[in-house]
């Protein structure tokens, strides 16, 4: 299973050092320093290190001591700016007292792990709230590394659809307080149960689908779910896998989303030789969840004739006239039928910026040996997703053999 954060530095400024991804195949995330964000965690003076309550409140009994974001700690109190100018008391009684759970998540715009996390947010805020999960999102920085301010988070929230509480965090120096130890990444996901302590802590995401989160919020919930696929009972313990949703008669029907974006793939008709294909990304958030690379931005879809005989099928993007243009980094992904994912041959050769390298590896290839005839439809994404509409090249090989 592949993780991926973003390696940031916090000593007296916030800066990227890089992006990456651990595809060591394990289920803990972020615990290796070799492979997580790099933070000093000097402690934040200003950030509130125990709970005011008032007698006879839910929180009066909160430990004032072993105060951080490690678990057991007692998550630090905080008081931040909304997206609507308001001011959000994470031990305010009325919100606080009536969760199970809180799930605290740290993002930065320049992130595109934390995207992909975002991406996730509005689904898992309303597959869990009804079952008492509080979900707050703290935005540290835009895209250029300046502090987040209250235009940027409403244009967050409306990019991505949330509906959890989404505040900012310019001086970011909650992210400093609930630092363990000398490393840190982003996206930081840190579960809180009902008594103050912190129950689990996540850095880095798997993909949009946020399997990790979800395993460890039913952990702390105590109520495990089991995923169940098209057709089959749903709700409860039984969640629908990716691509389905839970329908009113509670069972897993396609997600019809995905089906409108399914039809309305363009279609392309090969023949041997070089096609060459324009296709508009657009902004937001996407539909399709590939198997590898899953970034949450828009896709475009084609649908590839391929006629009877013997070929290999090679595609390719982020051509010459890519780089040249803005420097695009693609996510492609591959299927014999666009609403399954089962077989999906899915490349996402993302080699994150460098100084050395500041546009990456703008080189994304898939090849595929003797091809079957028939329709088979490739999925284009932007890494990080398209912050505006993107034309991309895309360059179709059909080799006779």
């Amino acid at each position: 299973m592949r993780t991926r954060f973003c390696i940031v530095l916090l000593s007296f400024s916030f800066s990227l050092l890089g992006c990456g991804d651990d595809d060591s195949g394990g289920e803990d995330v972020g615990t290796d320093a070799s492979d997580d964000a790099m933070v000093d965690t000097n402690p934040a003076p200003d950030t509130n290190p125990g709970v005011d309550a008032d007698p006879g409140s839910c929180t009066e009994g909160i430990p004032r001591t072993t105060v951080g974001g490690g678990v057991g700690d007692s998550f630090p109190g905080f008081e931040l700016e909304d997206c609507a100018g308001g001011t959000v008391d994470f031990y305010d009684e009325a919100s606080f007292c009536e969760a199970e759970l809180t799930v605290v998540s740290f993002a930065a715009g320049w992130c595109g792990p934390c995207i992909i996390e975002s991406s996730g947010l509005a689904q898992l805020d309303r597959d869990y709230r009804d079952r008492g999960v509080r979900i707050i999102q703290i935005l540290l920085q835009k895209p250029d590394y300046s502090p987040a301010d209250i235009p940027y988070c409403q244009g967050w929230v409306e990019r991505f659809g949330l509906t959890n509480i989404e505040v900012i965090d310019p001086t970011d120096n909650l992210l400093r307080a609930t630092a363990v130890g000398p490393d840190i990444s982003l996206p930081l996901t840190i579960i809180i149960g009902k008594d103050g302590v912190v129950k689990s802590r996540q850095e880095g995401v798997v993909d949009e689908t946020l399997p990790e989160l979800r395993r460890a919020i039913d952990d702390a919930l105590g109520m495990p779910t089991t995923t169940v696929g098209l057709g089959e009972t749903c709700g409860g313990m039984f969640v629908c896998g990716s691509g389905a949703v839970c329908s009113d008669a509670m069972i897993c029907v396609p997600d019809p989303a995905l089906m409108a974006a399914c039809d309305g793939a363009t279609p392309v008709t090969l023949e041997p030789g070089v096609t060459t294909q324009m296709v508009t990304i657009a902004p937001g958030r996407g539909v399709i969840r590939a198997t590898c690379g899953d970034t949450g931005g828009a896709e475009a879809l084609l649908d590839l004739t391929v006629p009877e005989g013997s070929y290999d099928l090679i595609i390719t993007t982020d051509t010459p006239t890519n780089q040249a243009v803005s420097g695009l980094d693609t996510v492609l992904y591959l299927r014999n039928e666009c609403l399954e994912s089962s077989g999906e041959l899915c490349v996402d050769d993302i080699v994150p910026p460098t100084m050395a390298m500041p546009m990456g590896n703008l080189f994304t290839e898939i090849s595929v040996p003797r091809i079957s005839a028939g329709v088979h439809t490739l999925g284009v994404e932007l890494y990080g997703g398209a912050s505006s509409a993107a034309a991309v090249e895309v360059s179709i090989e059909l080799r006779a053999l």
